[in-house]
């Protein structure tokens, strides 16, 4: 990995509550981040809009359409995109939910399997990498938005050798421009917010319908920002589905939500952690990266 910005410079006792104040993610070996950075720019537009000034500024007027619906394709109306910005609250609200994601990168593949706790923005998923369609070694992620504790393999019995037992987790800064694995987290944790989004600045931006569909049982709603596409639940108003275009690679990350519901998260232990700082030659030595 290149450019990494470790925020810990040495391991100190409050890691792990630090981590259930507010924690973040890590991995990824080959990241562009041209591909990071579109995809969250699309990102921004329904985690960053509820702005009072943007309905000043934004355009859009009383004459624009009212109609609760409109063709697929087309902008929302402002019946659609007030119902749309109710989904960053009614996730929050719902307290988490299981988490299950894929992103393809070239050669490789990685699966997602954990929950996310809305509440307090943490959340640990399993990831499972595939390359050439041989799956490698899983490890877990626990993450907040600014932090990540990963698992690494092999690093346990490393340090051990050093004279420092139990050390299984390396503490990194939650980055989407050092890591592709970075980019479906925050996504994953912006998918909530105590603040309704601003249903003028979401119709303004060009957001589009792209129809109705089902994820598992449940009926939704789609609509396009540009490079995020968001499957809402028609009855709860909950994100289903999440799919964000990674333009470097032509490739689209896809993360669905289920199982709405208060969670509390297994985090790692502080005498577990060792800071990135510590062990950045080592960690690629690891990953491979």
């Amino acid at each position: 990995m290149t450019n990494e910005r470790p925020v810990l410079t040495e391991r100190k006792p409050d890691e792990r509550n630090r981590l259930n104040e507010r924690t973040r993610p890590a991995r990824f070996r080959f990241i562009p981040v041209a591909a990071v950075a579109v995809a969250m720019m699309a990102v921004g537009l329904l985690a960053t809009s509820g702005c009072s000034d943007s309905e000043r500024s934004s355009g859009v007027t009383a004459s624009d359409s009212t109609t609760s619906t409109t063709a697929p394709g087309k902008r929302i109306t402002a019946e659609q995109a007030s119902r749309l910005a109710d989904v960053l609250v009614a996730n929050h609200d719902a307290g988490g939910a299981r988490v299950r994601a894929t992103i393809p990168y070239g050669r490789a593949s990685f699966d997602l399997a954990g929950e996310i706790d809305w509440a307090k923005h943490i959340g640990r998923v399993t990831v499972t990498p595939t390359v050439d369609g041989t799956p490698e070694t899983p490890f877990d992620i626990a993450f907040s938005p600014t932090l990540t504790f990963e698992e690494v393999p092999g690093l346990e019995q490393a340090m051990a050798a050093r004279g420092r037992p139990g050390i299984r987790w390396v503490a990194r800064a939650l980055d989407p421009a050092t890591s592709p694995l970075h980019l479906p987290l925050r996504l994953i944790d912006t998918a909530a917010s105590t603040q309704r989004d601003n249903p003028v600045l979401l119709q303004s931006n060009g957001t589009t319908f792209a129809g109705t569909s089902r994820v598992g049982d449940v009926a939704t709603e789609i609509y396009d920002t540009g490079r995020v596409r968001v499957w809402m639940g028609v009855d709860d108003r909950r994100t289903q589905r999440i799919e964000a275009d990674l333009a470097a690679t032509d490739s689209t990350a896809t993360i669905d939500f289920d199982e709405f519901g208060p969670r509390v998260i297994d985090v790692p232990s502080d005498d577990e952690i060792v800071a990135y700082s510590e062990v950045a030659d080592l960690y690629r030595e690891l990953v491979g990266s």
